[in-house]
Order: C-alpha cells, then sequence, then structure tokens
C-alpha cells in the first residue's frame, strides 16, 4: 500500500489498493488482499462473501463492530434481514456484484444500541481462484460517526 497517501480518505486509499492489485484484470482475487498492507485501515474494514440469497461477513473490523453495536462476523445479510444495513448500502452490495465495479455509499442507521450512525463506505468486487470473472467476494471500508 502507498503510505505516501495518508491524506486521501478510506474510500481513496481502499480504492487505490485495490486498483493496484487489479494489475490488468477486471477484479483481484480475494487471496490477493493482504492484511498487512491495509494494517492501519483494516479496523474499519469488512469482507463480505457472495451468497445464492445475500451476504455474510466473513471479517468485520474492529472499529464497526461498534458502528453497528454487534458482531456481525459469520452471519448473513439478506433483504429479509438489513438490521442495521440501510437499503442503500445492500443496493450497493448488489450493484457492485452485477457490475463488477467499485461503488460508494454514504447514508445513517440506527445500530443495534439504539444510535444514529452517519457513514461513509466503499465496496469494492473481489473473485475467487475458481472463477476469476464472477464476484465472489466483497471488500468494503467505512468511516462512521455517532449521534
Amino acid at each position: 500500500m502507498n503510505n505516501s497517501t495518508p491524506h486521501l480518505r478510506i474510500n481513496e486509499r481502499l480504492t487505490d489498493y485495490w486498483r493496484g492489485l487489479c494489475r490488468g484484470r477486471p477484479m483481484p482475487l480475494e487471496s490477493d488482499v493482504v492484511m498487512e498492507d491495509l494494517k492501519d485501515l483494516w479496523d474499519y474494514c469488512f469482507l463480505l462473501s457472495v451468497k445464492a440469497n445475500g451476504f455474510a461477513y466473513d471479517y468485520l473490523g474492529p472499529s464497526l463492530i461498534l458502528a453497528y453495536g454487534d458482531d456481525l462476523t459469520g452471519k448473513e445479510i439478506t433483504e429479509t434481514l438489513l438490521y442495521p444495513h440501510p437499503p442503500s448500502l445492500i443496493n450497493t452490495f448488489k450493484n457492485v456484484v452485477l457490475n463488477a465495479a467499485p461503488a460508494r455509499d454514504e447514508n445513517e442507521f440506527t445500530n443495534s444500541l439504539g444510535e444514529k450512525v452517519k457513514y461513509r463506505s466503499c465496496v469494492l468486487p473481489l473473485a475467487s481462484a475458481g472463477d476469476t470473472k464472477k464476484v465472489t467476494f466483497l471488500l468494503g471500508g467505512m468511516k462512521w460517526k455517532a449521534f
């Protein structure tokens, strides 16, 4: 990761990292992501598996656990189980899978502790070695404030 650009927001830094991993491919592989490269951002990151009926958190950074008020690691997110996710974030996940392209979302939600959380996030598509053209994972980053 290029540490000479600490002034950039998480969205720009994570997207720049993702672009660097592409190396001429439409998207990088999930296995290309190296946590150590993102060590100063990793607490604000998430990794989702794309499932037939939704998504599941494979990783949820400690800062995001605080934002949601709950550790959602291993839990599935579907249209019927949005809480605490706002519909715009679910739509962003879907659009990234559909278009195999990065997207951003800015919105707010009420977390499990009853706090209003305003956030900015970016969501980036990742493939797996078994299918390099299909989005099978989503890497994202989110900065937030509770009110």
